[in-house]
């Protein structure tokens, strides 16, 4: 299935020309790493200030933070990844507190982990996956006001 032209993008622009964006702002900028970090305040506020602007560009509408939205479409169809992915990062990437909270497995959470891996093409697990998993949920948030998955785990029996 061919994707579609971004409809936010300016005239002419591609989405290879909107993933390079983003890869130039979360890569070469070097801004997966959180402020208060860094080895001294210079570096550190050069983080902030990388922040800021990204921050910015995912929290105004726009070719950028419409693409990377749409990095967790695949997800649509699986509400419990989603559910799964949210929760592990609230938990910051604790599979054993991710588990306690969804009522499963902790490989189970591993499994799902594997499966978001997958379906995105962005590993959760590792730094820059995780990053840009955490970036594209925030630009869903911003692009889909309100929703939020319909997967409620329940408590297992005792």
């Amino acid at each position: 299935m061919a994707r579609q032209q971004d409809p936010h993008a300016p005239a002419g622009t591609t989405d290879s020309q909107v993933s390079a964006l983003i890869d130039l702002v979360v890569t070469k900028l070097g801004i997966g790493i959180r402020p208060g970090t860094g080895p001294d305040a210079a570096d550190d506020e050069r983080r902030r200030r990388q922040w800021a602007v990204l921050h910015r560009q995912l929290t105004r509408p726009g070719p950028a933070r419409a693409h990377l939205a749409a990095m967790l479409d695949p997800l649509d169809a699986h509400p419990e990844l989603l559910q799964t992915l949210r929760v592990h990062f609230r938990n910051e990437s604790n599979r054993k507190r991710t588990a306690r909270e969804l009522y499963v497995h902790p490989n189970t959470v591993d499994y799902r982990l594997r499966r978001i891996a997958r379906l995105t093409g962005h590993d959760p697990v590792t730094g820059g996956g995780a990053w840009r998993l955490r970036s594209a949920l925030t630009a869903r948030d911003a692009e889909r006001p309100g929703e939020t998955s319909t997967y409620r785990p329940q408590p297992k029996p005792r």
